[in-house]
């Protein structure tokens, strides 16, 4: 009776693990070396959210084929190549498992970014990743010295960077 309890709460025990993802970041390094480290920064406001999804994105049937793109009016450059017609795609997984991120519409961030992956034929044609490890702030929770900081080095091409 004993063997046949323990093997039942085994049973059940495996049959209700389902598989999981986790996003893991190394910890987050100052605030600098993330700009001083990415090709592309910019302050940028979002303007709308969009997905690829049939209707509501689901965090777990749309996981791997399933994206949401962040369409974001970019108000000042302060590094890397400039984007085309200041308005540049942010896109990013469905789920926070896959490192995906959740941004307001109608809220102005400091975005630092790897470079645009170009995406021949499709609409829109250059996008930029970004996830939970691209660190991305608000600019109104970013320090005046901070603030200082990313303007003074863009004013002198990076120099302040080049001194860290």
């Amino acid at each position: 009776m004993r063997f046949s309890t323990v093997v039942l709460l085994t049973l059940s025990v495996l049959t209700t693990i389902s598989p999981t993802l986790a996003c893991s970041c190394a910890p987050p390094p100052t605030f600098q070396k993330v700009y001083c480290d990415s090709p592309v920064s910019f302050r940028g406001t979002v303007l709308a959210r969009t997905d690829n999804c049939p209707g509501r994105c689901d965090q777990i049937a749309d996981q791997f084929d399933g994206e949401i793109v962040f369409i974001v009016r970019v108000d000042r450059h302060f590094s890397g190549p400039s984007v085309e017609d200041g308005i540049a795609y942010l896109r990013t997984a469905v789920n926070g498992g896959l490192c995906g991120i959740e941004l307001t519409v109608g809220t102005q961030y400091m975005f630092n970014l790897r470079s645009p992956q170009n995406r021949e034929g499709q609409c829109p044609s250059t996008v930029y990743d970004i996830g939970l490890c691209s660190f991305p702030v608000t600019w109104k929770s970013l320090s005046r010295e901070l603030r200082r900081f990313v303007v003074r080095d863009a004013r002198t091409m990076g120099a302040l960077c080049k001194s860290l």
